[in-house]
């Protein structure tokens, strides 16, 4: 089944996209990626969001479960409760007169949003 999947996967992706291995992972807890023949492996690769906290902790995945339960995104057109909660959670921790927040969803919002305060 692995060969077959790569051989797909070579004949839909760009060869632009760089694939270090030939690896088909199906799943992933912790610092494992389990691949499609079994294989455990420790992922070394720090990918997005589990550089932190790992592959599928269940603190993270039950709190994501109910905010999917709730609401699956949010713009900036409403307030939404979850998101002043927080705000007032981290006013709590941030130092000195840092009391006013941006949350954004990409690092380069984040960095447009950053040089727009400075200026």
């Amino acid at each position: 089944m692995p060969d077959n999947l790569i051989n797909r996967a070579k004949k839909l992706f760009t060869p632009a996209l760089v694939f270090h291995t030939d690896i088909i992972v199906k799943k992933a807890e912790g610092v494992y990626v389990e691949a499609a023949n079994g294989k455990r492996y420790m992922d070394f690769s720090s990918g997005l969001a589990v550089t932190n906290i790992g592959h599928c902790p269940p603190r993270v995945v039950a709190a994501a479960q109910k905010q999917l339960h709730e609401m699956i995104h949010s713009g900036c057109i409403f307030r939404y409760d979850s998101e002043i909660r927080f705000a007032e959670e981290l006013k709590k921790i941030t130092p000195g007169k840092l009391n006013m927040f941006f949350f954004s969803n990409s690092g380069a919002e984040a960095v447009e949003g950053a040089i727009k305060l400075a200026r």
